[in-house]
């Protein structure tokens, strides 16, 4: 039964075939390597479930052959115990791949209850294999910048509207495509976008499905997370304008109806200020909005009435081509014939050319077969039909449609599509058995409901990953959802079992975030998040279950963080806390625990430095210490830390720091062990030991393990970033500005490889613009400030956007030839202490009373020689003595901590009084015996102005007396 085609037979072993190349075995339009175990159409990847295609190999190898259910479960689940339904939905799942019974192909056939054989003809041949999808791209058809999803089946009738669309997203800036519910816009859309001469005209073509949001304010974080962003925080729509306005993309906005003013709001202000976009937005209704252009989507074409047509001639009605297209797919060599052409004709007029409706009918073929489905719809669209007469709207149809679809289903499957309907997002088969099985429906009976169900159309199913999922046409979950709802206790149980499953997958989302990289964490999570939104929300209603909501808002915020929606993660976490005070309801301690530490980052996040946040971190470390589990008390004091650091109390830090460092003490966790010189670092650095944050900075850097501490901890920058911005900070003040670069740039590098933006950020902010100010490079200063600008404005990251701002008013003033003294600051940089601290470094104008008081009490110790000597400059004036004598002083402890570029700038002081009494050669002295301590950057703007005031001082002793 396989036949060669050139190539030879492979190299024995079964390797592949000529060098280079590899063995292809070929059945109708696919060729299958089972090397690369990769299945191709027409030479492209077919999306396949790992389980789906080990079954397609065995059949193959026992091409011809009868293979019974026992050998297929020792071959494809060694060493697991499952039912023979879950095969049937493999199998399935594996015929709709392969569109066996379509267009009269043929593959695999089966005898009831007892197994299967591959019947269709093979080939052999040698050639070569793409690689099969990434796993992040599985599932998935990538266009450049962006996903969008493939259509789950072939679109059929549509191409003039397809053609039509392609053509007018060039010319137009915004097309909405306009048609009743399950007419087919979303894989008409789909279909537009995935083209590869769509894609060639944009930089980036991404899909957004707004059909799981109901909150208007929430619509640009769902854009921003579909375009990749990071956290949102702040005005999110001012964060996408800035990011899409010099970009050229393809925005396809799905399933808009029920949102449409926010929606067009949102889509004129993005056409407006960048001139670079495209949007295609399906909905039900136009959006009105400006510069829109509106397509219909018409039905499938129809046969006439009573025309009598034969079998062969309906096939050019693109109704009736559905019609038997899905009926081959579920009726083993289903043909349509002259004898049942009235009933088909019949059906697809009946259902108004409606591919939803026509797919539902399709179902039922199988077991009533064509007549009969013809016939009960005529008993069941009586009342449509003068609903129709009296301009009953459209969707009225579907409504009929489905409910005549329900009624015709099993009691089993009856059970389980109601219960299904909980779900909001894609599920997988041991989640719907989550909720479904109980004792009235037994596992086996879901299973074989869920393959009745994928059967009828009812539920769509994706293979395209490692394990298959499902997921409810919007419409069907609607519908299904509504008859749900009268049966208040039945819905309230399912709803729990849906909240409760979704904990439980939260909760091993939280732990894998210590573990995986964020697009991996996105990958094998971000699919839960609409799910989430729907327990969420039954929680906290009238009836709804409190503690299980906030159990959920706490072990949701490591996935809201990274999918960008921190604004919508923060009303959840105040709804949690403000219904917690109104109702006294009380919790388990350490779920209060946790819901404190991530009200406190909320807080911060929403209000920057505020008492609530405060209030909220106190509680947090009260709660740990009654429960007295020393992990979460170490996680806890980790919390305050950064709390600390925040309110830049290094002190308090200190602290913090020395309790977690007890309470760790003896721990396996890498991860903590590696946190304690993570938070040491910044620690000493800002009380002023920079040798001991030089070595935390070391030993952290040099150990290479990626994992991160518990999302509780609060750090959500990576430590290689965190600690290389404060590394280069720390090698500056030590006088190794060369080294410092080198470390700070590594930093950014880090940044960008994780893809992180926060992170990026923050390095930018906090260590690489400063350090290149400090050494006078003002160019390299203006590129990074550009940057960190462009970033944070795109991402609403508005802490170190306030940085980038401040920073810009110094650096223009430089560029400018720093004429006078520099402009005054945003008044914004007075409430963030380090910041204020930063720019006091730049230039003695920026330095207030306030941050000398600071600098005295021991609370900016890395700054506090510069702060002293801007103190000694201003006391000359009043008290020249008084003042030399605090320079003295300075000097020596900018020596003493090795903090070179502070006692570089002490030593020029020193060297303007010594030549103000005249006494250049002690003026000499100073700078001479600072200077030799200088090993590298010689060209920084301290070593250059230290050397200027000795050249000086040199031609006043020289000078004629």
């Amino acid at each position: 039964m396989l036949r060669d085609i050139g190539g030879g037979d492979p190299p024995s072993g079964g390797g592949g075939g000529p060098a280079g190349l590899e063995m292809l075995i070929h059945f109708g339009p696919f060729s299958l390597s089972p090397t690369r175990r990769v299945l191709l159409e027409s030479g492209q990847p077919v999306r396949l479930g790992s389980r789906a295609l080990e079954i397609l190999l065995f059949l193959i190898e026992n091409a011809g052959k009868f293979v019974s259910n026992t050998e297929i479960f020792k071959r494809v689940w060694p060493r697991n115990v499952v039912v023979e339904g879950n095969l049937r939905v493999h199998i399935a799942s594996l015929r709709r791949a392969i569109g066996d019974g379509q267009e009269g192909r043929r593959y695999i056939i089966n005898v009831p209850n007892r197994g299967y054989s591959f019947v269709a003809e093979l080939f052999r041949s040698s050639a070569a294999v793409p690689a099969p999808p990434s796993a992040q791209t599985r599932g998935m058809q990538p266009a450049p910048g962006g996903f969008v999803p493939s259509p789950l089946s072939r679109v059929i009738g549509q191409e003039a509207a397809i053609q039509t669309l392609v053509q007018q997203i060039a010319r137009r800036r915004l097309v909405t495509l306009v048609g009743t519910g399950g007419i087919g816009k979303t894989t008409v859309a789909m279909a537009v976008a995935t083209r590869e001469d769509v894609a060639a005209q944009w930089s980036g073509v991404h899909f957004v499905d707004l059909a799981s949001h109901s909150d208007p304010a929430l619509v640009p974080a769902a854009l921003a997370s579909a375009l990749g962003l990071g956290s949102l925080v702040g005005d999110a729509l001012s964060s996408l304008v800035a990011f899409l306005h010099d970009k050229r993309l393809l925005l396809l906005l799905d399933n808009c109806e029920h949102l449409i003013g926010p929606v067009a709001t949102l889509i004129e202000d993005i056409l407006r200020r960048a001139p670079g976009v495209h949007v295609l937005a399906t909905s039900r209704e136009p959006l009105g909005a400006q510069g829109e252009w509106v397509q219909r989507l018409p039905p499938l074409t129809m046969p006439p009435a009573g025309a009598g047509l034969s079998a062969r001639q309906l096939l050019a009605f693109s109704a009736v081509e559905l019609l038997v297209e899905r009926c081959a797919a579920s009726v083993d060599q289903f043909s349509l014939q002259d004898s049942d052409a009235a009933a088909a004709e019949a059906i697809c007029r009946r259902l108004d050319g409606l591919p939803l409706a026509i797919e539902l009918a399709a179902a039922r073929v199988g077991s009533l077969g064509l007549k009969a489905v013809a016939e009960a719809l005529d008993d069941r669209f009586a009342m449509l039909n003068k609903g129709r007469r009296t301009a009953v709207p459209r969707h009225r149809s579907l409504r009929a449609t489905l409910d005549w679809s329900f009624e015709l289903l099993s009691d089993a499957e009856r059970r389980l599509l109601l219960r299904l309907s909980v779900f909001a997002g894609p599920f997988t088969l041991d989640a719907a058995l989550a909720v479904a099985v109980s004792p009235d429906l037994a596992q086996e009976e879901a299973v074989d409901a869920i393959t009745e169900l994928v059967a009828k159309s009812l539920l769509t199913v994706d293979a395209g990953g490692e394990e298959l999922s499902f997921r409810l046409l919007e419409t069907t979950r609607a519908y299904a959802a509504e008859r749900l709802a009268p049966v208040d206790v039945e819905s309230a149980r399912l709803r729990r079992l849906h909240a409760q499953h979704f904990l439980a997958a939260l909760e091993r989302s939280e732990e894998a975030w210590r573990t995986m990289l964020p697009a991996d964490f996105m990958a094998a999570f971000g699919g839960h998040v609409d799910d989430v939104r729907a327990a969420l929300n039954w929680c906290f209603q009238s009836g709804g279950d409190l503690s299980l909501g906030i159990a959920l808002v706490v072990k949701a915020a490591a996935l809201f963080f990274q999918m960008s929606f921190t604004d919508e993660h923060r009303q959840y976490v105040e709804a949690a806390m403000a219904e917690l005070a109104r109702s006294g309801h009380r919790i388990e301690p350490r779920l209060e625990l946790e819901l404190n530490v991530i009200a406190g980052h909320v807080i911060f996040n929403a209000h920057g430095l505020h008492p609530d946040r405060d209030r909220a971190f106190a509680k947090a470390l009260e709660l740990a210490e009654q429960i007295g589990d020393a992990h979460l008390m170490a996680v806890t004091r980790s919390t305050q830390w950064m709390g600390a650091y925040q309110a830049s109390d290094p002190g308090l830090m200190l602290l913090h720091a020395q309790q977690y460092e007890i309470l760790t003490a003896g721990t396996s966790d890498v991860a903590l062990q590696l946190h304690r010189d993570r938070i040491f670092a910044p620690t000493l650095h800002l009380l002023g030991a920079q040798r001991e944050a030089a070595a935390c900075c070391e030993r952290g850097l040099a150990e290479p393990a990626l994992t991160r501490v518990p999302f509780l901890a609060g750090v959500r920058i990576d430590r290689r970033v965190a600690m290389g911005a404060i590394h280069a900070r720390v090698l500056w003040l030590l006088g190794l500005p060369e080294q410092a670069e080198r470390a700070v740039r590594q930093a950014i590098d880090a940044a960008e490889r994780a893809h992180e933006p926060v992170a990026l950020a923050s390095a930018l902010a906090s260590s690489a613009c400063p350090l290149a100010i400090w050494c006078g490079r003002i160019e390299l200063a203006r590129e990074r400030l550009d940057r960190l600008l462009r970033l944070t404005a795109e991402r609403a990251l508005t802490v170190w956007h306030g940085y980038g701002r401040a920073f810009e008013v110094y650096i223009r003033w430089r560029e400018q030839g720093a004429q006078g003294l520099p402009p005054p600051l945003p008044s914004s940089v007075e409430r963030v202490p380090q910041l204020s601290q930063l720019l006091a470094t730049f230039h003695p104008h920026y330095v207030t009373d306030r941050l000398v008081g600071i600098g005295e009490a021991g609370l900016a110790g890395w700054c506090r020689c510069e702060l002293q000597r801007v103190a000694a400059e201003r006391l000359r004036a009043t008290d020249a003595v008084a003042a030399e004598r605090l320079l003295v002083e300075t000097h020596a402890l900018a020596l003493r901590e090795g903090t070179l570029p502070w006692a570089l700038r002490t030593a020029v002081s020193l060297a303007a009084a010594a030549r103000a009494r005249g006494e250049p050669q002690a003026a000499i002295e100073v700078l001479e015996s600072t200077l030799a301590l200088v090993s590298e950057g010689f060209d920084t703007q301290d070593a250059v102005a230290a050397r200027a005031a000795s050249i000086e001082a040199k031609a006043l002793l020289d000078a004629p007396r």
